[in-house]
């Protein structure tokens, strides 16, 4: 097999785990059998192609659903580090493994400056896709509270809700959903 081949294939083995690193905030929070981080990043991907579609801004779809895929690639190698951990580590720690994750994952890749490229417009939301994926990062992560709590009736997820209830999204798309979502949830608590 050709050395490129091998890189790639290294890639996808790498990448492979993200189907069995469970997203550890679930966990913290009493959800019994956690998502794994691709199932978040296919959430993620759907949530974001769907705000693509219902936004009247013009936007590439492609590069949308390429950060949504990749947006925690970098995560096989530094496992999920929730916000709720993150926040005892220093400033900027997280994002400095990330990104050093993602550079070693992506070493000898002829999409390693680009999907890097990509990776940061995604952290620093420069573009409107940018802004567009982290609402959809942020509302699926809001969509998979409400279902646990609907699921499990895990009432430790009120915390999501009640955090959610002032959060401003980027988006009119992402806003109208999660005050959907919201209004459904509130249905379920009373």
């Amino acid at each position: 097999m050709p050395a490129d081949r091998d890189r790639w294939l290294d890639l996808l083995l790498r990448s492979n785990d993200l189907k069995t690193t469970p997203r550890t905030g679930w966990h913290l929070r009493g959800v019994p059998a956690p998502e794994g981080v691709a199932a978040h990043s296919w959430g993620t991907a759907m949530v974001a192609l769907t705000l693509a579609e219902m936004s009247d801004e013009p936007l590439d779809r492609g590069r949308v659903l390429a950060m949504a895929v990749l947006h925690d690639l970098a995560e096989a190698e530094v496992s999920d580090i929730p916000r709720l951990a993150s926040r005892f580590l220093p400033d900027g720690a997280k994002n400095t493994a990330e990104a050093r994750a993602l550079d070693e994952m992506l070493d000898g890749l002829p999409v390693q400056a680009s999907w890097t490229a990509l990776m940061d417009d995604y952290k620093t939301e420069a573009s409107a896709e940018a802004r567009l994926v982290r609402d959809a990062d942020r509302l699926e992560f809001l969509l998979q509270a409400w279902v646990y709590r609907e699921t499990t009736g895990n009432r430790r997820l009120a915390e999501v809700r009640t955090a959610y209830r002032d959060r401003t999204f980027a988006t009119r798309a992402a806003q109208d959903l999660a005050e959907a979502i919201l209004a459904r949830w509130q249905t379920l608590d009373g």
